[in-house]
């Protein structure tokens, strides 16, 4: 009985990290198959409200991310694109999609965006993302 206690205690937190571990290599992928399906596109359209954003492709697919939901805003040199990802799902903006300079200010006035990031990632060569914006994760102050 004593030893109970400890064990499920030990499966509480294993089964919590596993489920951490799964939602956020979900979330990546879907944030890679969004940036996948960019790579080839353009004549995006981008559409900016208080409550969201997002991308209509020509083919009238639409990817949306919520600005209260926004996790990381990254971007791509090659291609150059936009990946902005939220909990639920990432919206994938080619460079060039109309809107984007609206888009642009708009993430600019996040708290804490990196212009610098943008600048690196718009002078790099590769393919490698570069983040330019993260969700800062509130302090747990309770003792």
């Amino acid at each position: 009985m004593i030893l109970a206690l400890p064990l499920l205690i030990a499966c509480a937190v294993v089964a919590l990290a596993a489920f951490l571990y799964l939602d956020r290599w979900w979330s990546r992928r879907a944030a890679r198959r969004a940036l996948a399906r960019t790579a080839s596109e353009s004549g995006c359209t981008i559409a900016i409200t208080d409550k969201d954003v997002s991308c209509t492709r020509p083919d009238g697919t639409v990817e949306r991310v919520a600005w209260d939901d926004l996790q990381t805003v990254e971007l791509g040199a090659a291609p150059v694109s936009w990946l902005l990802t939220g909990t639920s799902g990432a919206c994938a903006i080619p460079q060039g999609a109309a809107g984007e300079g609206a888009l642009i200010r708009r993430l600019q006035g996040l708290p804490g965006f990196d212009n610098g990031a943008v600048v690196a990632a718009m002078s790099r060569s590769d393919d490698q993302r570069t983040v330019c914006w993260r969700k800062l994760r509130p302090i747990d102050s309770s003792p």
